[in-house]
């Protein structure tokens, strides 16, 4: 014996227990990106800092690569640890033009494009940072432990060490591939200082 169901239309009128697709609206506060803009005073300002990092990272990168790449004599380990870290800040300055983007439109692209360039920077900003340890200390040991650390420079190792810090990196950003939060903040004069403190700060390192 079967039971069957007849619905009328009031029914589904007065059901508020389904989801309408089409009358959708995302929260913001669980995007994983801003779909807001910044105040125009406040993303014009952040735009030209990342526009100079931008204009500054990728051809000083370009040629400090070229330059270790085409040596003829055989790479210090050092040279290696600087080399990669060229790559890892390259690549993260290639994320800037989407940060850029979100400060005037907010963010255009999809969700799952937030989540990869998050990746992306997340990945390049750990490596950066590991192998600037790295590079300190190699030359630690070459300049105090000249002796002893001749002897157990190999390149292999340094190959080694390279892949363990790409691997720890991509470790390290993994949670931002697969959830990222971005609450929506109207604090633009904290963001601005923020940026404004890392560009002075981080590029007379660099340079």
């Amino acid at each position: 014996m079967s039971t069957t169901y007849i619905f009328t239309d009031d029914y589904f009128e007065n059901d508020t227990s389904h989801n309408n697709l089409t009358n959708y609206i995302p929260d913001q506060d669980i995007l994983s990106c801003e779909t807001k803009p910044l105040e125009p005073a406040a993303a014009l300002i952040l735009c030209l800092i990342n526009a100079a990092i931008f204009l500054l990272a990728i051809p000083g990168n370009l040629l400090v690569g070229c330059v270790i790449s085409s040596s003829i004599n055989a790479l210090t380990p050092s040279d290696m640890y600087l080399f990669h870290l060229t790559i890892a800040d390259g690549l993260m300055a290639l994320t800037i033009p989407f940060s850029a983007t979100a400060m005037i439109q907010g963010w255009i692209f999809e969700d799952f494009m937030c989540k990869l360039i998050s990746f992306v920077f997340d990945v390049n900003f750990y490596t950066s940072i590991i192998f600037l340890v790295c590079i300190s200390v190699d030359r630690y040991l070459v300049i105090v432990h000249a002796r002893e650390t001749y002897k157990h420079r190999k390149r292999m190792c340094s190959w080694i060490l390279c892949a363990a810090v790409w691997g720890l990196g991509l470790a390290l950003a993994a949670p931002s591939f697969f959830h990222q939060v971005s609450k929506i903040s109207n604090d633009s004069e904290i963001l601005i200082f923020v940026y404004c403190c890392c560009y002075f700060c981080l590029v007379p390192i660099f340079f």
